[in-house]
């Protein structure tokens, strides 16, 4: 039974497909353990194949903006926002371990010794 979104005897045309030349490849089982850095990448710009068997069958890439689509870039050309300058924070001299469930005011009154 067909849902109801869908026209009887109507079938979808496969997405088109698009060319990745330059791209680098990682297998699927290599990507499980490096997803977080392969997704950093595709945001800082660059297009990663996923293979199965050998075979290219997805692509980590960038995000397109559509036609008119406000982004960052377009934002800050017409000085509507100003961009992040910072690009990474320094990290803490001191970390604190904590628990779940301690109030906030707790915690800062054993760091300040009152």
């Amino acid at each position: 039974m067909a849902d109801r979104d869908e026209e009887p005897g109507v079938e979808d045309e496969p997405a088109p497909r698009r060319t990745f030349a330059g791209a680098e490849t990682i297998g699927i089982r290599a990507l499980r353990g490096d997803l977080a850095s392969r997704v950093r990448a595709a945001g800082a710009g660059r297009t990663t194949l996923v293979t199965v068997d050998g075979t290219a069958v997805a692509a980590l890439c960038p995000v397109e903006a559509a036609a008119g689509e406000p982004t960052v870039a377009r934002l800050a050309a017409r000085g509507m926002i100003r961009p992040a300058t910072r690009v990474e924070r320094e990290r803490p001299d001191f970390v604190m371990p904590t628990w779940a469930g301690v109030r906030l005011d707790r915690i800062l009154r054993d760091v300040r010794g009152r």
